[in-house]
């Protein structure tokens, strides 16, 4: 098993609708990828919060699942991060 962190205001991102687009990761990968419910989260999370994420699966299938949230990341952060400058 392995963990990566993800900003909290990613996560509707990674989950996608109805849980769709980590239905897919997981499909694709091969993993099971477990992100932690909002209730498990006691207060709200701040928009900058990072939020662990855990992979299970064989090597190559946390490292597929790790580009795919990283690809998600990359295209909800680094829009944002380019505006700031």
């Amino acid at each position: 098993m392995e963990k990566v962190f993800a900003p909290s205001s990613v996560l509707p991102y990674i989950i996608g609708k109805k849980g769709s687009v980590l239905k897919n990761i997981q499909e694709l990968s091969g993993a099971n990828v477990q992100i932690p419910r909002r209730e498990d989260n006691e207060a709200a999370p701040e928009e900058d919060d990072m939020v662990e994420i855990e992979i299970e699966g064989v090597e190559a299938a946390i490292t597929k699942a790790k580009q795919e949230i990283a690809k998600i990341v990359d295209e909800k952060v680094l829009p944002f991060l380019t505006e700031l400058t």
